[in-house]
Formats: structure tokens, sequence, C-alpha cells
């Protein structure tokens, strides 16, 4: 499934992305590729998080949003694991242009 697919798979269900996952869903998978993947996941979560937000601020001005705390649980996992996945392919690409130079 390439990233476009799962992008439009994900804005087409709003209830946000299914796997949270990437290694263990993709096993064959390069750094450079879950980073890819991470990015494109992150994006949809902050345009579900704006979303619910933009709901919260709707026609109703007495009507509250109600967010259940296993999501706001696994948005933050989720964000910690790009930025994990992020540092380390920084991580990768600095020793690998180390490697190279030397």
């Amino acid at each position: 499934m390439d990233v476009d697919e799962e992008v439009r798979r994900d804005e087409a269900d709003r209830s946000g992305p299914k796997s949270s996952h990437i290694q263990e869903s993709i096993p064959d998978i390069d750094e450079e590729d879950e980073l890819s993947l991470l990015r494109a996941e992150n994006a949809l979560l902050k345009k579900k998080v704006k979303a619910l937000e933009k709901g919260g601020r709707g026609d109703k001005p007495g009507l509250k949003l109600v967010v259940d705390e296993k999501d706001i649980q696994q948005i933050d996992d989720l964000l910690k694991k790009a930025e994990e996945a992020k540092m380390e392919a920084m991580n990768y690409v600095a020793s690998t242009s180390r490697e190279k130079v030397a």
C-alpha cells in the first residue's frame, strides 16, 4: 500500500488511522519509508485533532466536545513514535554520512 492510498483511506475514515504499528504491519520496510509513513500518519492525526477542535467550536455554543481519553493517549503515543522514528532516521543519516566521508 503506498502512502497516497493510506492517506486517502484514512481521510475517508474520520475515526483516524487504523495502523499504529507500521513496522509490524509492513515487516520489510526501510527506515526512510517508515519515516514517510509516520509523517503521513502524523499529518492525519493533526487533521483529526483540528477537525475535532473545529467541531467543538461549531454552531451549538452549549455543546462541548468530548474526546475519549483512550483516543488522546493513542494520538500522544503515535506522535511520540513518529518523533522517535524521526530521530532514529536523522541519526542513521548522520552516521552513514560520516561512514562515507571516512
